[in-house]
Formats: structure tokens, C-alpha cells, sequence
């Protein structure tokens, strides 16, 4: 071993060790957040991280991922050689073919020498993107970040040259390895170099040191930096949330020990939540599918991320005597994250659903809520009325709770107090209930059902609300509650299947009430009446029927993939138009996360942007298969002034094809 290659050994064991120190200390500050258990389906977990990391699908779903995918690749192929070239620095002789074979270390500095230069492409796309075109998911209000960003995508550059340089030179120093056929780049490089005149040694040997530093540069200065997301993103995608996107995590409110409820600082997080954090990529990806940000509310999904991952670094504090990483306890709200970006969500989920690496933010914001909810008595004063109605009448409305079966007076619709046993328990909800527009959709599908000889009851004053409203409000304790009674309820009927036309109501049976203890048959009222009318049970008449777009709920598209039911029950019936955003990217109505009871101060309101887009697709008709996106088309089609143009429920339109 040189002298160089002692030296060099010193520095790559003190910045390995360094490293290591710091990615210690990173992990012991994620030890302070509250224990969640996600180390459950390893093989699953690990075909995630094969999917979502290796073949990038996320980040490809998107036409600006491709420059992602080349970098991220380029970068595993380089820090290969990068690996190959210190270790023959420092041990004369090594190369990786004595591990992999003359022929395969061959192809692999093709592949870094090729994907070299593809990633300077990529990295003059993304500098001109950041840097000029400023796309608007890119946008951000800490000026550090555009800094940082300009500094890796230099460095990185730099690397990238003096990887050709260091590779030019051995070749004209007769290097057996590095040749004309397996380094076309590099051989170009040779010809800049060998033009210069150096000698060659020499420029060997600073190009090798000037690389070599930046490499140490980059491992000491990532975990401090917005790259933080090259050490987070990956376990984050291992342990992501294996099941339905649309659950909220159970509070125990059997916890004596506890002090408050929800979040109000971090450490009150999971340590999976301050993950998140860490695997940001600062992407902007669910910034510009927010529906909140897009219609000017201070929400972005981004920016509250970015804020709080800047809040765990400067909160951050040293390692006490027994090894244990501190956080310092600092309010979150409204330093980090204000209440009107807390309450501007509709946890709709569109971020998540854009998120390469998975970030939870919906339950980081509900989890916010909770705490000004039960702790802190701190919410807006339209929630006040809403709780109280729940509280009293078990429903949003200011309508008593006995009435809940009137809109089915003269249908003779079976309640299930008389029967005892059915096959089909049609679980109404509140809106199908109490709402008068809600009333003609919960008439439409008994009468589909009756139509259908379906053996079906429903609980009439029994029922109450399933508590999805409450919940997303961040009253916990109140949706518990009804959870709870609901379940007591059901427990007494024997049934086959709980058939619901809301999809939350069909979110919450579907994905929460087993955190509960309740795990019953769920469908939304789309896959039932398709299988009726696949089973010519349901006959509609096939003349092309009314022409209109159809929106897909997020609730029910987004968060549990029932998107080609209600399009194939539209088509036994109707013309299908489909919305420039739709089925798993569709834009939200804005009534989702309890934003259905409260006023829209701030920005444009979402359910009018919804009504443009549906406007311009020149239709008179809009479908919808959801209570709140039906109710919401109607506001937003009167106060935009085309009350001409008409709101239905995909059930509303299956009975007029069958006669009405």
C-alpha cells in the first residue's frame, strides 16, 4: 500500500465513521417518536421497495421522472466505479472484475460511462426547470432550498467530469481496463486531456483527490441537507402503509398515562411519521395536486412537510448518557404549520396518491386537528353546531335522529328490526337520510333494489353516524363513540353484505370499522347495481341515454380503487364523458375531511374550480356516485350561475334507463 493509498484509506474510514455517526443519531432521533409497528409482510415490503425505489414507478408516472429515474440509476452505477476506484487506490490491484469477472466489470463501465453523460442531460434539464421554466410544483417559500438544489446539481456535475477526467487519463496511460471500446466517453476525455499537455501522473492524481473529496463532501453534507430523502426515501418506502390509504390510525383512550390527545409537538409523532420527513424529495409533486393549494388556500402538502422536517433539525438535541436521542418539545401550530392550513384539508388524499416515497401527510394534519379538537378546544366556530348535532341526533343536521327513515315512507323498505335476518344491509348514512337532494338517490337505489328482488333491509332510527365526518374533523373521541354504537347495533342482524351509496360511510366499514373489531362484507352501491345489471336482474334500456361527465369520488376512486364500477353501470345507462383529472387523480369536490360543514374564507372555493373544468367539457349533465360530490356540483353549478346544467347519482340514472 502508497503512502496516497494509507492516507486515502485514513480519510474514506473517518468519513465512513462520521457518516455513520451521524446516520446513528438520525435514527436515534426518530427513537423519540411514539412506537408504530411496521415491520408486519416483509416479502411485501421488500417488492415495494423493488417497485417504488428500483424500477421508480412513482416518480415515472410523471414525464419530469424520467430525468429522476436517470439520475437515480447514473448515481448507483457511479458510486459503483466511484467504490472501484478508491478501493484500487488504496489496495494496488483491486478491481471489481475479481468479483464479477473480466466481461460483466467490462459492461459495467460502459453502463457508468454512458450513464455518465445522461446524467448531465438530466441534470441540465432539472437545473433549466428549478432555474428558469420555475414550474409551479416547484415553488417553495424557503430561499435555502433553490441554494441547496444549485449546489448539488454542481457538484454532482463536477463529479461526473472528473470521472471522465480520472478515467481519460488512465487510458493514456495505457490502462488494460479502461479502454476505447468500454469507455467511449472517457475516451473523448483522454483526447481533451492529452491535448493539454500534463503530465500525467500528476493530473492523475489531482483529478483522483479533487473526486475523491467531493465523494467525502457528499457524506458529511447530505444528512444536512435536502437530500436528506437519499438515506429516507428508501426505508420509508419499505415500511409504507401496506393497507388502504384511507385509514386513520385508532387513538386509546384507555391510556391513563395520557396527558393530551393528537399532536402538538413532535415527538407526539410516530417514528414512522418523522420518517417522512427524513424521505421527503422536495418533489412539489403534492403541491400541485392539492386542491387547496390550487385554489389559493395556505395549504401545500410540500411546504408543511418542509417546514416540519426544518423543525426536527432545529429541534433536534444532543444524545443523553444513555444513548438516547432528544427532542426538544416546541409547539408545531402555529410556527411550523398555521390552523388555516390545518383546517383547508380535505383529506382527499391526492398527495399521498402523487408521492414517490410514500409520505402519510393526510394523518399528520388529522393528527394536528385531534390535538386542537380535544386538547385545546381550538376549531372553527361552524364545527361547533355539527358536533353537537352528532352528539344529540347522531347525524350533521339539526334533525331529530327518529326521522332518519321518512324518505322511504311509501316505498315499503323493510327495516331490519322486523326481519331479524337479509341478505343485504343497506346502510343509508346521514347525507341519504336528512338531505333532501340525498333522499331521491337513497329512493333511487331502494327502488333499484326492490326492482332487483335483492333481499335487503335497512336500520332506519337504529342507524347513526358512522363517524367519518367526526373523525377527520379530529374528534376522535366523538367518532369512537359512534363507531362504537353503530357496531352494537349491527351485531344484533344477521347479514351477508353492507351495501352503502356514501363513500365515506363505505370507506370507514371498508378500512376503520375493523380497528374496531368489525369486519363485515362492504360495497359500494356501484358494484352491487353492476352486478345486477350484469346479471340482467336490472334491465336499462339501450338507446344511448343522456350524455354527462363523470366525477370520481376520492374516497371511493383514490383511496379504494373502485373507479370501473360506476363507469360500467354509467354505460348500461348513459354516455360517459370523462374529466381531464379523473378516476385515481381526480380532483376533489372540497367536501371531504368535514370541509362540507365549513365556509371557504380563503382563496377560490373547490368545488367551483371543479365546476369550470366540468363546464368546459360542454355537457348539461354531471354523474357523481357520492352524496357530498353531488351536493357540492349543485352549490357549485347555482353560484356560478348554470343551474341548466344538472347533477345526478349514477342510481338516479340507472332507474330512469329502467323505466323510473
Amino acid at each position: 500500500m502508497t503512502a496516497g493509498g494509507v492516507v486515502l484509506l485514513v480519510l474514506f474510514a473517518a468519513s465512513f465513521a462520521a457518516f455513520g455517526l451521524v446516520v446513528r443519531f438520525l435514527c436515534r432521533i426518530l427513537a423519540a417518536g411514539k412506537p408504530e409497528n411496521r415491520f408486519n409482510r416483509v416479502r411485501d415490503r421488500v417488492w415495494a421497495v423493488v417497485v417504488y425505489v428500483g424500477a421508480q414507478l412513482r416518480v415515472l408516472a410523471q414525464p419530469a421522472g424520467l430525468g429522476h429515474f436517470v439520475i437515480f440509476w447514473g448515481f448507483v452505477f457511479i458510486t459503483i466505479g466511484t467504490l472501484d476506484h478508491m478501493l484500487s487506490q488504496m489496495f494496488g490491484g483491486f478491481t471489481l472484475d475479481r468479483i464479477v469477472g473480466r466481461t460483466a466489470g467490462s459492461a459495467i463501465l460502459l453502463l457508468q460511462d454512458v450513464f455518465g453523460i445522461l446524467v448531465i442531460v438530466a441534470l441540465a434539464v432539472a437545473a433549466l426547470r428549478r432555474f428558469v421554466l420555475k414550474p409551479e410544483r416547484l415553488k417553495i417559500d424557503d430561499p435555502k432550498v433553490p441554494v441547496q438544489a444549485g449546489l448539488i446539481l454542481s457538484l454532482i456535475f463536477v463529479l461526473i467530469l472528473l470521472m471522465y477526467g480520472v478515467r481519460g487519463t488512465e487510458i493514456l496511460m495505457g490502462s488494460e481496463r479502461i479502454t476505447r471500446a468500454n469507455a467511449p466517453v472517457s475516451a473523448a476525455a483522454a483526447a481533451a486531456v492529452g491535448g493539454l499537455g500534463m503530465n500525467l501522473p500528476i493530473a492523475y492524481g489531482v483529478l483522483s483527490w479533487l473526486h475523491n473529496g467531493i465523494i467525502f463532501f457528499f457524506l458529511l453534507y447530505i444528512p444536512f441537507s435536502k437530500h436528506i430523502h437519499i438515506l429516507g426515501a428508501i426505508p420509508n418506502v419499505f415500511f409504507k402503509n401496506l393497507g388502504s390509504t384511507g385509514t386513520l390510525s385508532r387513538m386509546n383512550f384507555e391510556d391513563d398515562a395520557a396527558e393530551k390527545f393528537g399532536v402538538s409537538e413532535l415527538p407526539d409523532y410516530t417514528w414512522k411519521q418523522l420518517l417522512d420527513l427524513y424521505a421527503c424529495t422536495e418533489c412539489g409533486r403534492c403541491q400541485v395536486a392539492c386542491p387547496a393549494y390550487r385554489t389559493g388556500k395556505p395549504l401545500s402538502p410540500y411546504r408543511v412537510i418542509h417546514r416540519l422536517r426544518a423543525r426536527l433539525m432545529s429541534d433536534k438535541g444532543g444524545l443523553l448518557s444513555k444513548g438516547e436521542a432528544v427532542l426538544r418539545k416546541t409547539p408545531i401550530v402555529p410556527d411550523a404549520v398555521s390552523e388555516d392550513e390545518i383546517w383547508s384539508c380535505t383529506t382527499c388524499g391526492a398527495c399521498m396518491q402523487e408521492c414517490p416515497p410514500f409520505i402519510e401527510h393526510v394523518q399528520k394534519l388529522v393528527d394536528l386537528r385531534r390535538h386542537l379538537v380535544m386538547t385545546e378546544s381550538r376549531f372553527p366556530a361552524e364545527m361547533q353546531p355539527v358536533f353537537k348535532n352528532m352528539e344529540v341526533n347522531y347525524n350533521p343536521w339539526a334533525i331529530g335522529y327518529s326521522s332518519r327513515a321518512d324518505w322511504a315512507e311509501g316505498l315499503d323498505v323493510p327495516l331490519a328490526s322486523s326481519r331479524g335476518s337479509f341478505d343485504v344491509l343497506l346502510w343509508v348514512g346521514c347525507a341519504g337520510s336528512f338531505d333532501a337532494r340525498g333522499q331521491k338517490v337513497s329512493r333511487a337505489v331502494a327502488a333499484l333494489l326492490r326492482r332487483a328482488g335483492v333481499d335487503f333491509a335497512i336500520l332506519g332510527a337504529e342507524e347513526m353516524c358512522c363517524g367519518e365526518t367526526a373523525r377527520r374533523m379530529g374528534n376522535e373521541y366523538l367518532a369512537q363513540t359512534l363507531i362504537q354504537s353503530n357496531i352494537e347495533t349491527l351485531k344484533k342482524y344477521r347479514f351477508k353484505t353492507l351495501v352503502t351509496a356514501c363513500p365515506h360511510g363505505y370507506n370507514s366499514f371498508r378500512a376503520e370499522y375493523p380497528q374496531f373489531g368489525l369486519s363485515v362484507p362492504v360495497r359500494h352501491h356501484s358494484e352491487l347495481l353492476l352486478e345486477l345489471v350484469a346479471a340482467k336482474k336490472l334491465s336499462p334500456r339501450r338507446d344511448g341515454g343522456p350524455r354527462g361527465a363523470f366525477h370520481d369520488s376520492c374516497y371511493l376512486g383514490r383511496y379504494n380503487g373502485v373507479l370501473r364500477q360506476p363507469r360500467r353501470v354509467l354505460s348500461s345507462a348513459a354516455r360517459v364523458v370523462e374529466f381531464p383529472r379523473r378516476r385515481s387523480r381526480s380532483f376533489c369536490c372540497g367536501a371531504g375531511g368535514g370541509r362540507m360543514w365549513m365556509e371557504e374564507h380563503l382563496g377560490t372555493r373547490i368545488n367551483e374550480e371543479r365546476t369550470r373544468e366540468l363546464l368546459g367539457l360542454g355537457v348539461d349533465r354531471v354523474f357523481t356516485a357520492c352524496p357530498y360530490c353531488l351536493t357540492m356540483f349543485e352549490d357549485g353549478l347555482k353560484s356560478l350561475g348554470r343551474e341548466d346544467v344538472k347533477a345526478y347519482d349514477i342510481a338516479e340514472v340507472l332507474l330512469e334507463a329502467c323505466g323510473g
